[in-house]
């Protein structure tokens, strides 16, 4: 065994498969099948020369290990590889014989063993069982076993049906607590040619009845099934089922679909064997019947197997193995044979089941020798017997790995190691002693130069190959596992990378001098800051990705206990009574090394950009920067995850209760607050749970503007064709104010008083956010018509018939903006990161707008913009839209045509013309150019005063145009000179801003005089000598920061 064992180091190029209870036909079968596909197999069974026989030619395979049950303690040292385990556990020579606990300890030990075996190996795991056992454990018959009335002993006792029963259960329990992947088969009555006899076995005791020429002696009434499949169909079907993907931790029959009765299997034996005598029926001795009435689990058919020995043939074929066994020739028809009684009235008896007299004991079947069957049940029974014995031995091995050894003293254990490696390099050290002396030293010089070559030179560039290769390759499973969402595993080889790089480092470190001398110092120095800057940014980036768990913690176990009820008070409702203050606790006190991680990386992406890497192979170069570009993009999403960790717990009212007003805004019907306001939200949060949620649309709702503030009012007035007055204020003339603060300030007390309830802060988005995360999360339907990112406005349509009813219009984007709504909070945990770049985004193109009325979080929304606000630059041109909501014929996205020239002179004056022509822009009422106030020189070329009505404030001046007589408008004006700000050089600042909400397709030319000179301009543009020009469509702001010189 010790030779069989050996070849198990070296099946780690293979494939390997460990066969348990394999010597049986199905069990070779299997085995053989295996090889054949190129596989290793470990066949574990009791070792006798009955069961070398059983293996036949498979013996000699190299790609076989036949080992006993008691190797079981050496595979799991041995083995260097282990894919899939078959474990043949259904057999048995009698499932109703009694087995002791001792056995039935010894049998659940070992298979716990085998499973602790796969789970170690990570192995795929296949468990077979019998039909029948299952089918006797149904019927209750194991119950009797233990507590009959007529036993004498009232202890429990365990039968082979108790076994394969706690078989699966273990099996089962492995893969729910151990992830252990598994499979279990329940095989009917293995058939064909090769198979085991077994005289408790209703099929082959027939079949040795019948070639013996004797009565078939049926006990019972017949009508009890049995389940069938023959070997070479068995062996296909374990393949099958543990190669099949989608068999993981599932049951399944493997046998012949049709179940046979055992009257049914005597007629076909009469059939095909003509010795067979006449059908007998006697008394079953057992005390219930089986169960009549069994499902089986699913059978194999279901992923594609199929049987392709017929029963006839298989039955054949166990006919023909029987006459292997017996003495009788198979063409000795009739011969000693006691002539059966086939009278009509003795076969009508015998199907009525009618007694043959008045005796008992002449109606019950007294049990034969059998000759050739009792010794093949023999030499079986010892087989098991000997299984049994290797078993507990197995289990005592395993014992003993387990007892601590007795301790031994350094010295004992340093004596001891050292005596048996001299002893076994003793033989090969005789050769010393035929070297002169010269020839000692020579060959002492060359092993020690060898020595110090190897130490001093190869092993460290092998070592600093290997760092490299595996921090780069560790780097590159961090950026799969971000990406995947997997942050521990991303953590985790982060770590390892940051390891690799930093032993690295020390390699390098040790060629400085060498590197010196040949004069390459300044190359050298370069290549030590790349491998220090590798590893100082995976630390940083290990850091990091560490204190970003516990985000990601909170988002995967947040309840979405969110409702969507069309037909109740609100569209939204939410049932969360969850506590997420653990979450919150460990994301504040994480956010300090999240930031110190992130300046890491930032500091070593620094770095490496200002080092030279040009001689360097290309390869490697190019592999650099694209780990720069990579990197800064990871920096990015980290930096973004810093702020929202910064500020989660304050917006998800950890400590205190939030409460946020949602407002929708269908900006296709375009106004400057960003589109007439559609639908509501209101959503509270404590501790991180969502307690309140409330949806509606916004006409189901009574506001009141009785109190706007002065300073609104102007808001208004300055963008409104006509003067409104305070009273005259509603929804509709609110909606013309373009600056959010304003609005935000005004709108969320209206709220307050109609909702009657304290508001925290506004979230504005409109018909573009929805667009946006429904191309992240999917599409939601509504009337049964699906709406998706590419279709929202054209199905709106469809839904709608062509009747334009706008009130119906308003209640289909509502009932949209609360399914999107719904599957924000149900995908949360999924979709974090991608949800976290999608609604950054959109704050950065105005779609969503923020007014949050205090906290920490307030101060952030003012510095990133997030507010709308409109004064960021002095000098701008503020384009506002006013639609007319009837006038629409279909729905689709507003686009504005602009063509602005900036003329920059050397008395350091701005002059622009503005052009604007809304051909693609339905629905206009009018537009509302917005200009510094202290702009001269206004000209409105020769456009009929009526048409247009001139605003101002302190900071501004509108002027807005009809477009019901005119194709467009062009406007010309002047600002004031800007200042010098350092030396030579000036800078100017220019921001083109719309409607949230409204597209601008834009034409943006900037002229300098020829004493000016363009030092520097953001965002980058088409420069052509004394030209700036920038072209595209614009969603947001278009913010121009130009520095130049005179």
């Amino acid at each position: 065994m010790r030779d069989e064992i050996s070849k198990l180091k070296s099946t780690s190029k293979y494939p390997t498969s460990i066969v348990v209870n394999g010597i049986n036909s199905l069990g070779v079968e299997l085995a053989h099948s295996l090889i054949e596909q190129g596989g290793y197999v470990v066949l574990v069974d009791h070792q006798s020369e009955k069961a070398f026989e059983k293996l036949g030619e498979l013996a000699n395979s190299k790609l076989l290990t036949f080992v006993d049950f008691s190797a079981i303690a050496h595979l799991e040292d041995d083995l260097r590889r282990l894919d899939y385990i078959f474990y043949l556990g259904h057999q048995s020579t009698d499932l109703e014989s009694e087995v002791s606990t001792q056995d039935f300890l010894e049998y659940s030990n070992y298979l716990n063993s085998v499973l602790n075996l796969g789970v170690k190996y990570e192995a795929k795991f296949l468990l077979t069982t019998s039909i029948r056992a299952h089918k006797i454990m149904m019927s209750g018959q194991e119950i009797d076993l233990n507590f009959d009335i007529d036993k004498r002993d009232k202890h429990t006792i365990y039968s082979e049906v108790e076994i394969q029963r706690y078989a699966e259960s273990l099996v089962n329990e492995y893969s729910q607590k151990a992830k252990l992947n598994i499979r279990i088969l329940r095989v009917g009555e293995v058939i064909g040619e090769g198979i085991d006899f077994n005289k408790n076995n209703t099929l082959d005791r027939l079949i040795f009845e019948a070639v013996r020429g004797e009565n078939l002696q049926i006990l019972g009434d017949g009508l009890e099934e049995e389940y069938y499949v023959h070997y070479l169909d068995g062996a296909y079907g374990i393949l099958k089922a543990q190669f099949t993907p989608n068999t993981k931790n599932k049951i399944f029959s493997l046998s012949n679909q049709e179940a046979i009765t055992t009257l049914s299997l005597a007629y076909k034996i009469q059939e095909l064997e003509p010795r067979a005598g006449e059908i007998r029926f006697g008394k079953d001795k057992r005390s219930k019947g089986i169960l009549r009435l069994y499902k089986p689990a699913p059978n194999l058919i279901t992923i594609g197997w199929k049987a392709k020995v017929g029963f006839e043939r298989a039955l054949s074929q166990s006919i023909e193995q029987a006459y292997s066994y017996s003495s009788i020739n198979s063409n000795d028809i009739g011969k000693n044979k006691k002539k059966a009684d086939s009278s009509f009235s003795s076969k009508l008896k015998n199907f009525f089941f009618v007694a043959k007299n008045a005796s008992d004991k002449d109606s019950e079947i007294e049990e034969e020798n059998y000759g050739a069957l009792s010794r093949l049940i023999a030499e079986r029974k010892k087989h098991e017997m000997g299984r049994t014995g290797s078993i507990v031995i197995a289990n005592d091995k395993l014992r003993s790995k387990v007892k601590k050894t007795r301790p031994e003293s350094f010295f004992k254990k340093a004596d001891r190691i050292i005596y048996n490696f001299f002893g076994k390099i003793k033989p090969d050290l005789g050769f010393l002693s035929k070297l002169s002396v010269w020839q000692f030293i020579f060959y002492l010089f060359i092993f020690t130069l060898g020595g110090l070559f190897y130490f001093f030179v190869f092993a460290p560039v092998l070592s600093l190959g290997k760092d490299i290769y595996f921090g780069n390759k560790n780097l590159s499973d961090t950026q799969q596992s971000f990406e995947e969402k997997n942050i521990g595993l991303a953590q985790e080889s982060a770590s390892k990378a940051a390891n690799d790089f930093r032993s690295a480092e020390k390699t390098v470190e040790n060629f400085g001098t060498f590197f010196d001398l040949i004069g390459q110092g300044d190359k050298y120095q370069s290549s030590l800051i790349a491998i220090k800057t590798a590893g100082s940014y995976s630390q940083g980036l290990s850091d990091s990705l560490n204190s970003i768990l516990p985000i990601y913690e909170y988002f995967e176990n947040f309840q979405d206990d969110v409702f969507y009820r069309p037909n109740s008070d609100s569209l939204l409702t939410a049932e969360s009574r969850s506590d997420y203050t653990q979450y919150f606790e460990a994301i504040q006190l994480e956010q300090g090394e999240l930031s110190d991680g992130i300046n890491r990386m930032s500091s070593a992406i620094d770095l490496i950009n200002k080092t030279d890497i040009s001689f360097f192979p290309s390869q490697i170069s190019t592999q650099i920067e694209e780990y720069i570009i990579g990197s800064q993009l990871v920096i990015d999403e980290l930096e973004r995850l810093e702020t929202l960790g910064n500020y989660m717990p304050e917006i998800l009212g950890y400590g205190e209760s939030k409460t946020f007003l949602l407002l929708l805004h269908d900006n296709s019907r375009y106004n400057p607050a960003g589109g007439v306001v559609n639908s509501y939200a209101l959503i509270s949060f404590e501790n991180g749970s969502l307690k309140i949620i409330q949806s509606n649309s916004i006409s189901d709702l009574t506001l009141s503007f009785d109190k706007i503030d002065k300073k609104s009012l102007e808001q208004i007035n300055l963008v409104a064709f006509t003067d409104v007055e305070e009273e005259e204020v509603t929804l509709e003339e609110f909606q013309l104010i373009s600056d959010f603060r304003f609005f935000g300030s005004e709108i969320i007390p209206v709220f307050e008083k109609s909702l009657d309830t304290r508001i925290d802060g506004l979230i504005s988005v409109n018909l573009d956010t929805l667009e946006a995360l429904m191309g992240l999360q999917g599409g939601v339907t509504v009337d049964q018509i699906n709406f998706d990112s590419s279709n929202l406005l054209s199905n709106v349509d469809l839904v709608l018939q062509d009747t334009g009813e706008e009130s119906r219009r308003t209640e289909i984007i509502s009932q949209l903006f609360a399914l999107v709504l719904q599957n924000v909070f149900r995908s949360t945990g999924k979709d974090i990161l991608e949800l976290n770049s999608v609604l950054s985004n959109q704050l950065e193109q105005k779609d969503i707008l923020l007014n949050i009325q205090n906290g920490g979080f307030q101060q952030v929304v003012k510095n990133n913009d997030w507010d709308g606000r409109t004064d960021k630059s002095s000098d701008f041109i503020r384009i506002l839209g006013v639609s007319k909501i009837r006038e629409f014929e279909q729905n689709r996205k507003p686009t504005l045509n602009v063509s602005v020239k900036v003329t920059l002179t050397n008395t350091l004056t701005t002059i622009k013309e503005v052009e604007i022509e809304p051909k693609n822009l339905q629905g206009l009422d009018y537009i509302t150019i917005c200009i510094p106030a202290g702009s001269v020189d206004l000209d409105f070329g020769d456009v009929n005063p009526l048409l247009y009505n001139q605003n101002f404030d302190s900071e501004n001046e509108c002027v807005s145009v009809k477009f019901n007589q005119i194709d467009k408008f062009t406007m010309s004006f002047k600002t004031f000179p800007f200042e010098n700000t350092t030396g030579n050089s000036y800078n100017y600042s220019l921001s083109l801003q719309s409607n949230p909400g409204l597209d601008l397709v834009y034409d943006y030319e900037i002229n300098f005089d020829s004493t000016l000179t363009p030092v520097e301009y953001n965002p980058s543009g088409l420069l052509q000598k004394d030209k700036l020009i920038y072209a595209g469509s614009l969603q947001g702001d278009l913010d121009l920061e130009l520095k130049f010189e005179k």
